[in-house]
């Protein structure tokens, strides 16, 4: 009688490793998308842990580096040697299908942990002295486990315990305070049409963030870092970009802010994975930029697909307590026609996913008036207010005797 082989694909495992070692996102999506023991092959289960330990000292897991981690802790000539960690780049194209490969290794360790279950229910049915309704609960309850739907309960003294930490934040403007409350916990999402300062209040929010100790990350796909580097220099010190200079007394100390910038594949499973591990390591704000550049497969339409990340966002942010920030651009608005919700991008169903929409209008006359409209607030009644921007140094501040018709 032969041997069984347990279900398994290391073509597919082979894959996810090369990906991970060509793409950092790709490292990114499987370190959350996988465990150590979803890998069939001893060799590869040690690889894993190596490239998830990469990852979470935010490095790169290059094949030089995974090497030398290896021989360090002592498992290079255990995985295969120099010459096996080489070949697994080559044995995948690229990293553009590193959630096929994920879903392949993972339905194959699935199979294996129910023959675990299905063995291990057998001989306990076999055996006599068992006891057939304590077997049959330690079989449903390794059936739960499987299917990860245990169900998670908190008191109501835990839930009331987080309500400082759930505590919106002040952006520093007293009127939008005032009026708003600030920057939720949650997902917040910043809309208007281009030029109207959506990505320069975000980084001022990421910019006091760091400036009163805090961690953030930024995920963008649409302007160079560098520049939204600047951005943020500008902002707190409250000099124009144009005098930036990488010698400054604000550039060393900018330097060692705990700022990271998320620079790996723009779609909604690496950004979730990305938000994830640095969520892990106690990274709680996170701006987005933007809304419009992220893919997400499985969705019929381009209004669903946005609809369907903010939703995604929305729940990593609430089940994680953080604060994030989408930038979203604005759908086309008509002649002598106001904004409305319908305006952001994606329509009312992505504005609706948010916790917080606040959509920024300039003003045709002046180009310093830019008109903060509330569409929705769980914390606030919706609104308007009149900001004034400050171009030379990205940032925003209140402005000054602002007429009654601005607080609406």
């Amino acid at each position: 009688m032969f041997e069984r082989i347990p279900p398994q694909d290391i073509e597919a495992e082979c894959a996810v490793l090369g990906a991970c070692l060509i793409e950092e996102s790709a490292a990114l999506v499987a370190s959350q998308g996988l465990v150590p023991d979803d890998f069939y092959r001893q060799a590869h289960v040690i690889i894993f842990k190596a490239i998830q330990s990469i990852v979470e000292d935010a490095g790169q897991p290059d094949v030089l580096v995974l090497r030398d981690l290896l021989k360090r802790d002592g498992n290079l000539e255990r995985v295969g040697g120099t010459e096996y960690i080489h070949q697994l780049p080559s044995a995948v194209p690229s990293a553009a299908n590193i959630d096929g490969y994920i879903q392949t290794v993972k339905w194959s360790s699935s199979k294996r942990s129910l023959i675990t279950v299905a063995t291990q229910a057998l001989r306990d049915a076999e055996d006599p002295s068992c006891d057939p309704v304590e077997a049959r609960g330690a079989l449903e309850k390794s059936l739960r486990t499987l299917d990860a739907t245990d169900a998670v309960w908190s008191t109501t003294a835990e839930v009331m315990s987080h309500a400082e930490e759930e505590a919106s934040y002040p952006t520093g403007l007293t009127e939008v305070d005032q009026y708003t409350g600030g920057m939720m916990c949650g997902l917040n999402i910043l809309a208007g049409n281009a030029g109207a300062g959506k990505s320069t209040l975000g980084l001022q929010q990421i910019a006091k963030v760091l400036k009163e100790g805090n961690a953030a990350c930024v995920l963008g796909s649409d302007q160079k870092l560098s520049g939204q580097g600047k951005f943020i220099w500008a902002n707190i010190s409250r000099k124009p970009d144009k005098e930036y200079n990488e010698f400054t007394d604000e550039y060393f100390k900018m330097a060692d802010w705990p700022l990271s910038w998320y620079t790996g594949r723009f779609d909604l499973s690496a950004i979730l994975a990305a938000i994830r591990l640095r969520a892990a390591r106690g990274v709680r704000w996170f701006m987005v930029d933007y809304l419009g550049l992220i893919q997400a497969k499985g969705y019929p339409n381009q209004h669903e697909r946005k609809e369907g990340i903010t939703e995604a966002l929305k729940r990593v942010a609430h089940e994680n307590k953080l604060y994030i920030i989408l930038i979203s651009r604005g759908n086309k608005v008509g002649f002598n026609e106001r904004p409305a919700m319908r305006h952001v991008e994606g329509g009312a169903g992505v504005a609706n996913a948010a916790d917080q929409v606040w959509w920024l209008e300039p003003d045709m006359d002046d180009p310093q008036k830019i008109e903060l409209l509330n569409f929705k607030s769980r914390q606030s009644a919706r609104g308007k207010l009149v900001i004034k921007l400050i171009g030379s140094q990205h940032r925003f501040e209140d402005w000054d005797n602002a007429p009654d018709w601005a607080r609406d």
